[in-house]
C-alpha cells in the first residue's frame, strides 16, 4: 500500500510537472565554472526587468525557467564568488545552454600551480570529481561510499571497506595525495550501521578508480587501486559550513591567510544517544557509540611552480555492542586513536615536475569482552621521491619509495576458539610485526595520436632483511574509438609484502596476475560501460581465481528524471592442496540500481536498490562435547561442502532540499530511509550453546537519518 501511494505521488507531480510548463514558453540552462567546468549550485537566474521572475540551479547546475508569452527579456546570473553574467532570452534555443560564469579577478601567481597529474591518468575506468560524491545519494557525501556505488565495487557487508572486482578489501589501495591510507574507515566494525571513511570531501578535488590492474606509479597492491587527491587551491575567500543531523555535529571553515597560503580546519562529533534512540528496533545490538575528529588541510604557494600540501587528521572513536556467541553473551568494547601526517612538496619546471611526498601514522586500539582483553599499536611510514617528464609524445615519471608498517600486540586471548566465557583458560599473548619494502619505478606513456595512448611501468623492490626479490610490470592502451565511444585495455603482474599473520614470521608475499578490457559510452543523455576481467592470484598458503564482468547504464530520461543500473557478474575460486572451493566474493549476480527524480523549487527524490546472491559459508558437520571444559565443541565441513546465505536485498529511500536563502547561505535538508522495506538480510550463522539451533545474525532493519548542512559562501 504505501509503494502504491508513492508511486501515484510521483506520478501526480510528474503530471502537474508537465501541465504547468506545456502553457508558456521557456529556458534552459546548464551553468559551469568557466574554469574547471565545475557545475554550480544555487545560482540565482531571474529577469532583469523583473526579478521576481525567477530561478535558481538545481544540484547538477541546471535551470528551467518559464518566460511569460510576448516578453523579450535579458537573464541575469549572480553568484557570490562570480562575475554576473547577462544573456539576451533571444539567445537560447530549443536545446539546453551552457553557460560558464568566470571567478572575480585574482592574482595569477595564486592559481598557476595545479594538482599532480597521474601519469596513468587516461587508463583508469572512473573519475568522480568532488560535486558527484556530494550529489550521489549512496555516496551520504562520503569519498568512499561514492566508490562503493560503482558497478565495479563488490563490496558484500555494509561498510566503507570496498572491494573491486571481487577481490578482499585488503587488498583494494587507497593512497591520499600520493600516499597509501592503511585502515581508512572510521567504526569498522560497528555490525549493522554502514561505516565511513576518515576522508572529509570539503578538501578532495577528485577520485581516480583503478578498478583492476592498478597504475605501478603506486606501489605495493595487487587489487585495485583509489586515488584520492585533496585541493590544491589557495582559497580565494573565507566560508564555511555547519551540519547537523541525527548522529552528527560537524563544522568546517576555510580562512585565505596569505595571497599565497589557505587553510581549512574541519571536526565531526558523532554521538550515539538520537540515532540509537530512534533507531533501537533496526539496530537492538548497538549499545552506544562515540567519535570526535578533527582535520587540518594546509597549503602554502611559494611562487607560481612551487607548492607545499600538508594534512593532519586526528581521531577519537568508540563504540559497544551485544556480542553473542555459544559460550558467551555480553558487550563487546572497543576504543581506537589514530593520527596521521601526509605532506607534498611539489616543484615545477618547463616541461617536467619533481615532488616528495610523506606519510605517518600513529595508531592504537583496546578490544575487551568476557575474560578477552587486547590491545594493538601500529606505526606506519611512507616517503616517495618523483620526477615527471612531459615529452611531446612521450611522458615519464620515475622515483623511489619507502613504505614501513609495524603493529605490536599484547593481551589476553581465549587458549581455543570455540570456549570464550570467563570461566574458560585463557593465554597471554604478544607479538611484534613489521613490513619494510623499499622500491624502484619507472612509468612510461607514449601518445599515438590524439585518440590513443599506450602506457607500461616496471616497478621493483629492494630485496632488504632476506625479503624476497620481485619485479612487477604491466602495460595499458587507450582508445577513444568515436566520439563518445572509448576502450581501455590492461595487463600486468603485481606482488606486495604484507604484515604476517602472526607474530615473529617473515612477511607475506601476495602476487596477482591480471587482465581488463573496459568498454565506454558517454552522451549528454546516456553513460553507459561494460568491463571484463580475469585475475590470478598467489597467497603464502592457496592460490585464488576471479572471472567476471560488468555492465552499467545511466539514462537522463527527461529533465527530471535519471535511472542507473548496474549488473556484475563474479566467479571466484580459492585452490589448496588439489581442492577448490568458491571465495566469499563468488556472486552469480550483483545488481544496483536507481531512480532520481527531481521535483521543482529544488527537492530531489531518489530510490536506491541492491540485490546480489548470498555469500558462500561453511557449515557445520557435527559437535562433540569437551568434558575438560564443559562446551561443546563444532566441527565444520571441509570448504568444498560450502552453502549460501540467503540472497540479499535493500531499498533504500533519500529526500533532498537545497534553498540558497541568499548570495551567502545554501542549506541543504536530507532525509534517508535505509532498508525501507525492513528486509531481514543474513549476515551470518550463529549457533545456541549446543550448536542444535541455528540462529540468524542480521544486517540493519529499517534506519531512518535525518539532517541539515549550512553552507556559509
Amino acid at each position: 500500500m504505501a509503494s502504491t501511494k508513492y508511486w501515484g505521488v510521483i506520478c501526480f507531480a510528474f503530471g502537474l510537472a508537465i501541465s504547468t510548463t506545456t502553457a508558456q514558453s521557456q529556458v534552459q540552462g546548464l551553468v559551469v565554472d568557466g574554469n574547471t567546468q565545475d557545475p554550480l549550485i544555487g545560482v540565482n537566474v531571474y529577469l532583469v526587468t523583473d526579478p521576481s521572475t525567477g530561478t535558481i540551479t538545481g544540484p547538477e547546475g541546471l535551470f528551467t525557467l518559464p518566460i511569460p508569452p510576448g516578453v523579450a527579456d535579458t537573464l541575469q546570473l549572480s553568484y557570490i564568488g562570480y562575475k554576473k553574467l547577462s544573456i539576451p532570452i533571444s539567445e537560447f534555443g530549443k536545446q539546453r545552454k551552457v553557460i560558464a560564469l568566470h571567478p572575480r579577478s585574482f592574482a595569477m601567481q595564486e592559481v598557476v600551480v595545479s594538482a599532480e597529474p597521474l601519469i596513468a591518468e587516461e587508463f583508469s575506468v572512473k573519475k568522480i570529481r568532488k560535486l558527484e560524491v556530494y550529489m550521489n545519494p549512496n555516496a551520504k557525501a562520503d569519498p568512499l561510499l561514492a566508490v562503493n556505488s560503482l558497478p565495479s565495487a563488490t563490496t558484500t557487508d555494509e561498510s566503507a571497506n570496498i572491494s573491486l572486482r571481487g577481490s578482499s578489501p585488503a587488498e583494494t589501495g587507497i593512497f591520499f595525495d600520493n600516499v597509501p591510507i592503511y585502515d581508512a574507515v572510521r567504526f569498522s566494525r560497528v555490525n549493522g550501521i554502514g561505516t565511513f571513511s576518515i576522508f572529509n570531501t570539503a578538501i578532495v578535488k577528485d577520485i581516480q578508480v583503478f578498478p583492476g590492474n592498478p597504475p605501478l606509479e603506486f606501489g605495493n597492491t595487487t587489487s585495485g587501486l583509489i586515488s584520492i587527491q585533496s585541493d590544491d587551491r589557495v582559497p580565494q575567500k573565507n566560508s564555511g559550513s555547519l551540519a547537523l543531523s541525527l548522529a552528527s555535529i560537524s563544522a568546517l571553515r576555510t580562512h585565505k591567510l596569505a595571497p599565497r597560503t589557505g587553510l581549512t580546519v574541519f571536526t565531526n562529533l558523532q554521538p550515539s544517544g538520537l540515532f540509537t534512540g530512534v533507531n533501537n528496533r533496526a539496530l537492538p545490538d548497538l549499545k552506544k557509540f562515540n567519535s570526535a575528529d578533527l582535520g587540518l588541510h594546509f597549503i602554502k604557494r611559494f611562487d607560481s611552480k612551487t607548492s607545499l600540501k600538508i594534512f593532519n587528521y586526528s581521531l577519537l572513536e568508540s563504540y559497544n555492542f551485544q556480542f553473542r556467541h555459544p559460550t558467551f553473551e555480553g558487550i563487546f568494547d572497543q576504543k581506537r586513536r589514530r593520527n596521521f601526517t601526509v605532506s607534498t612538496f611539489k616543484k615545477i619546471y618547463d616541461r617536467s615536475s619533481f615532488s616528495i611526498n610523506g606519510g605517518f601514522s600513529h595508531a592504537g586500539a583496546d578490544f575487551g569482552f568476557s575474560s578477552t582483553q587486547m590491545n594493538v599499536t601500529s606505526t606506519y611510514g611512507y616517503g616517495s621521491v618523483n620526477y615527471h617528464h612531459l615529452g611531446k609524445k612521450l611522458e615519464a615519471k620515475l622515483g623511489a619509495t619507502f613504505d614501513f608498517r609495524k603493529v605490536e600486540f599484547q593481551g589476553t586471548v581465549p587458549e581455543v576458539d570455540y570456549a570464550i566465557d570467563e570461566s574458560h583458560p585463557t593465554i597471554q599473548q604478544t607479538s611484534i610485526d613489521k613490513v619494510e619494502v623499499p622500491e624502484l619505478y619507472l612509468y612510461l606513456k607514449y601518445s599515438l595520436g590524439e585518440k590513443a595512448y599506450l602506457g607500461g611501468g616496471l616497478r621493483k623492490n629492494l630485496a632488504i632483511n632476506n625479503y624476497q626479490s620481485y619485479l612487477s610490470g604491466q602495460l595499458n592502451f587507450y582508445y577513444a574509438v568515436a566520439d563518445h565511444h572509448s576502450l581501455t585495455f590492461g595487463i600486468g603482474s603485481y606482488n606486495k609484502f604484507e604484515l604476517p599473520i602472526s607474530g615473529n614470521q617473515e612477511a607475506q608475499l601476495f602476487q596477482s596476475d591480471q587482465i581488463s578490457f573496459d568498454y565506454s559510452y558517454q552522451s549528454s543523455k546516456v553513460n553507459a560501460t561494460f568491463g571484463a576481467f580475469y585475475k590470478f592470484g598467489n597467497q603464502p598458503d592457496r592460490s585464488q581465481r576471479t572471472y567476471g564482468f560488468e555492465s552499467f547504464l545511466e539514462s537522463q530520461l527527461s529533465k527530471r528524471i535519471k535511472t542507473k543500473i548496474s549488473l556484475t557478474h563474479l566467479q571466484g575460486n580459492y585452490e589448496d592442496e588439489g581442492s577448490r572451493y568458491p571465495t566469499e566474493f563468488d556472486l552469480s549476480y550483483f545488481v544496483r540500481g536507481s531512480f532520481e527524480y527531481a521535483f521543482p523549487a529544488n527537492w530531489s527524490l531518489n530510490t536506491i536498490f541492491l540485490l546480489r546472491q548470498g555469500v558462500p559459508y561453511t557449515p557445520l558437520s557435527a559437535v562433540q562435547f569437551n568434558s575438560q571444559l564443559n562446551v561443546y565443541q563444532p566441527i565444520y565441513s571441509q570448504h568444498t561442502n560450502s552453502q549460501r546465505l540467503p540472497g540479499y536485498s535493500v531499498v533504500d529511500l533519500s529526500l533532498n532540499k537545497l534553498w540558497p536563502v541568499n548570495e551567502q547561505l545554501v542549506v541543504i535538508f536530507f532525509a534517508t530511509a535505509g532498508n525501507i522495506l525492513n528486509k531481514e538480510n543474513v549476515r551470518e550463522i550463529n549457533y545456541n550453546f549446543d550448536y542444535s539451533q541455528e540462529v540468524n545474525e542480521h544486517f540493519s532493519r529499517r534506519i531512518i537519518y535525518f539532517g541539515a548542512v549550512l553552507n556559509f559562501l
